[in-house]
């Protein structure tokens, strides 16, 4: 099984960094510049998805890089967010259940 990940589009609004995630409304946070946006990142995905999973939500699959990079805009980064192995195995799974 091949690693599941998606793409956080970075930006810094004044003493914060911005994450949203490419393709997936609602799927933002922040942290203050002197915290670790990574795990903010990471927490938002997680939750989304599993949020998703409980309420038996359609997941939308990623977006790949070249997308994510589209999406941002001129000063903002794009970070790569590694789903956890057994959330992306339940991720999956909801996907061939419903034919996608």
């Amino acid at each position: 099984m091949s690693v599941l990940c998606y793409y956080a589009i970075l930006s810094r609004e004044g003493k914060y960094t911005l994450s949203r995630v490419a393709g997936l409304p609602g799927c933002n946070t922040f942290a203050k510049i002197s915290q670790n946006i990574e795990k903010q990142a990471l927490d938002a995905l997680v939750g989304h998805l599993q949020a998703h999973l409980l309420l038996k939500r359609k997941i939308r699959r990623p977006k790949s890089l070249a997308v994510a990079l589209k999406m941002s805009n001129d000063g903002e980064s794009v970070m790569r967010l590694d789903v956890p192995k057994k959330l992306a195995a339940k991720v999956q799974a909801s996907w061939k259940a419903a034919g996608r």
